[in-house]
């Protein structure tokens, strides 16, 4: 027998969720089985409870079904767009202590879904759980969003807590036989929108670390080639540090290296954006063409300066060390 342990992350009696996970589970195919547990016993997490007294009984409990089964089917809740509260505390317990998570998670497959009285499901919050499963080494069923968003299925709802659409178990059940496809009840065209909206939303910050990075690089050969010659550039052979040009290369080589490790990012951005834009009107817009620096041969220190710009109102997105600076403390 194939099990697999189902999760809801709502408590509440009258639960969308536990609804969805009740259907999946009387449509499970012969030969499975989908194992209902409940997060209803787990207490909120504290670091000092647990070095006090150890990992409480249910989470224990969990922790060993959980390890044991096939799978782990997580049906959520979304609130204010994102991941709820308690679920999230739960999976917090189950990582507890740090060395079990290979034993509970690693390579174990997990599959998200969610249900929602709201035009776009649980999207967002399946969305915010990618990432947490992806940390824990879970072998993650992903595929196009499975959960269950608006339509007559709720309205008998809070009466008997059971789904109202006769067509929706078939469905569920296709979900959990073919998990590598994934199952949608419901994508309207907002919908749509809002995947894509999450999916920019993940690898935005990424995109602009790359781009940070890669202009920090080659912003900072400028200043070493200045000041230590490289990369060997002739007309800076005899360069004295605190000439103008020398001066430069300082800012430069500072600018660039807070710049390529995310540190300072925006004040730092701001003095290397100013000191482009004064190399722009004294080295290249002297020499006219102020509105065309294709001809004043000025084009990089616009470039230069405008990237710097961004990066002074956005900050250093993904991969810098203001992120770990300014990120929340685990056990806090």
């Amino acid at each position: 027998m194939l099990t697999i342990i189902g999760l809801s992350g709502s408590t509440r009696r009258g639960s969308f969720n536990s609804s969805l996970l009740r259907a999946a589970a009387a449509s499970m195919p012969e030969g499975a089985e989908l194992r209902i547990e409940s997060i209803a016993a787990i207490p909120l997490y504290n670091g000092d409870e647990e070095t006090e007294h150890g990992i409480p009984a249910p989470v224990a409990r969990l922790k060993d079904a959980i390890a044991a089964a096939a799978g782990l089917l997580l049906v959520t809740p979304e609130y204010n767009n994102s991941i709820p509260g308690v679920a999230k505390n739960a999976i917090d317990w189950l990582t507890r202590p740090a060395s079990d998570v290979p034993r509970v998670f690693r390579d174990k497959p997990v599959a998200i879904a969610g249900a929602s009285p709201g035009g776009f499901g649980t999207l967002l919050s399946q969305n915010a759980w990618l990432p947490v499963f992806r940390t824990l080494g879970a072998d993650l069923w992903s595929g196009r969003p499975a959960g269950l968003a608006r339509g007559k299925c709720f309205r008998r709802e809070r009466r008997d807590h059971r789904p109202d659409d006769p067509g929706q178990p078939t469905q569920v059940h296709g979900g959990l036989r073919r998990p590598h496809q994934g199952t949608r009840i419901t994508q309207p065209k907002e919908t749509r929108m809002a995947l894509n909206d999450a999916f920019y939303a993940t690898w935005a910050p990424r995109a602009q670390a790359l781009l940070r990075i890669v202009a920090a690089y080659l912003f900072l050969s400028h200043g070493t080639s200045k000041l230590f010659g490289m990369p060997h550039v002739a007309m800076f052979d005899k360069l004295q540090v605190f000439s103008l040009i020398g001066t430069a290369g300082i800012i430069e080589l500072v600018g660039g290296v807070l710049l390529l490790i995310g540190l300072f990012t925006r004040p730092a951005a701001f003095v290397l954006c100013g000191e482009m834009a004064f190399a722009y009107f004294i080295g290249h817009a002297s020499q006219g063409f102020v509105l065309v620096p294709m001809l004043n041969r000025g084009e990089l220190a616009v470039l230069y300066c405008f990237v710097f710009l961004f990066f002074a109102a956005a900050g250093a997105g993904a991969w810098s060390v203001d992120t770990v600076r300014t990120r929340r403390p685990a056990m806090a």
